[in-house]
């Protein structure tokens, strides 16, 4: 885990790879210890896509315009 955000309303892990896997493992448990509203995976895929209901992998840039737009918390 890289960054929480608010009162736990977002978990966010940061990877420099430009395609991320399928271990989310690390988040996942994260997630269930700590009632997080919503996680992320940013890094640098082109496509914003869903690992699980409570995992999305968002770009970069995606991720930055998302929360500048109060999207994310």
């Amino acid at each position: 885990m890289d960054l929480i955000l608010g009162e736990a309303d977002a978990a966010i892990e940061i990877k420099a790879s430009d395609r991320v896997g399928e271990k989310t493992r690390g988040l996942h448990l994260f997630q269930q210890e700590n009632k997080v509203k919503k996680s992320y995976i940013v890094c640098r895929e082109s496509l914003p896509r869903a690992v699980s209901p409570q995992i999305t992998i968002l770009p970069w840039q995606i991720f930055c315009e998302k929360l500048w737009a109060g999207e994310i918390i």
